[in-house]
């Protein structure tokens, strides 16, 4: 463990809103900045960053275009490694980490079908006599 890692309080049995909220502190952006970036509601990006609400695959790659080369996508995603590119090692990710990220992508797709599915519900609908 290195001196970053025991400052921040780092430990791999994190969760991904935690190695997210890591990552920010790490590259010293606020959630505040990130909502005013990607013209989102602070109090919604608040939200899905503590586990609240779930976390759209459209945040994290909001969140991942903002961070640096130097964070670990495998880290950010499975846990796995440390958050630092430089402190992993050089080898590729191997086939196991590699399906951890993609039954990870696919469970957050999921998610996301689901809440559009409850998020249609209240949409009005549009009256008859509006159809082009």
């Amino acid at each position: 463990m290195n001196f970053f890692t025991k400052k921040m309080k780092i430990s791999n049995d994190t969760t991904i809103y935690q190695r997210i909220r890591d990552a920010l502190k790490f590259e010293k952006i606020s959630v505040n900045g990130l909502s005013k970036t990607f013209d989102m509601v602070q109090t919604t990006l608040n939200k899905q960053l503590r586990g609240d609400t779930p976390l759209p695959i459209t945040t994290i790659l909001l969140v991942l275009s903002v961070l640096s080369d130097r964070i670990s996508l495998e880290w950010l995603m499975t846990g796995e490694g440390t958050m630092l590119k430089s402190e992993n090692m050089s080898a590729p990710p191997s086939d196991n980490t590699i399906s951890k990220i993609l039954e990870k992508n696919e469970s957050l797709i999921r998610d996301n079908e689901r809440l559009l599915i409850e998020l249609n519900k209240y949409r009005p609908s549009s009256p008859v006599g509006d159809h082009p």
